[in-house]
């Protein structure tokens, strides 16, 4: 496994965790974090597993690594590593390079004009609540919906949330 400072990855009981080291802090950006944040974008431009791992790892929520799906045997990082690895050559690499290198998210959403639904999932570690409540903040005629014990996979942990939110949403503009 990668020598890493700021990013635990152990086995434990045969299954391999990865985890931010970092329980003093959650969700701050280090100097060191960052570093790792790109040797991982060039592990995902590799193909390389360890991408897909730690993509469906920060992705989900409790949900996601404590087995509480509502369908029985359903695991969400099981499912989504799979998915991943499916992908063609070079996807994930590229989805979070572009994801990176574009710096004009707040500018454009001062210039969107229609009603906007933000839904936040309370343990996104992808896009923290705070950063999703500063992005709803610049879009004009923005409403927000915090959804509990979610991370950032909102659609696959709390698909009925997810959804009631939606037509809510739709039906009131």
């Amino acid at each position: 496994m990668p020598e890493s400072k700021a990013t635990v990855y152990e086995i434990r009981n045969g299954a391999g965790w990865i985890r931010l080291n970092r329980p003093e802090n959650r969700n701050a950006l280090s100097a060191i974090l960052v570093t790792e944040l790109y040797d991982h974008i060039k592990a995902a431009n590799a193909d390389d597993p360890l991408a897909y791992d730690l993509m469906m790892d920060w992705g989900t929520g409790p949900m996601g690594h404590f087995g509480r799906h509502p369908v029985p045997g359903i695991s969400l990082i099981c499912g989504g590593q799979k998915l991943l690895g499916m992908e063609n050559s070079g996807v994930l690499g590229n989805d979070l390079g572009l994801c990176n290198d574009y710096q004009s998210g707040m500018e454009t959403a001062t210039k969107v004009g229609c009603s906007t639904l933000i839904v936040i999932g309370s343990e996104d570690r992808m896009t923290p609540p705070k950063q999703g409540r500063n992005l709803a903040a610049a879009i004009p005629n923005v409403k927000t919906q915090l959804i509990q014990d979610c991370g950032h996979m909102i659609m696959l942990e709390k698909s009925d949330q997810t959804l009631q939110a939606l037509k809510s949403h739709l039906s009131s503009t």
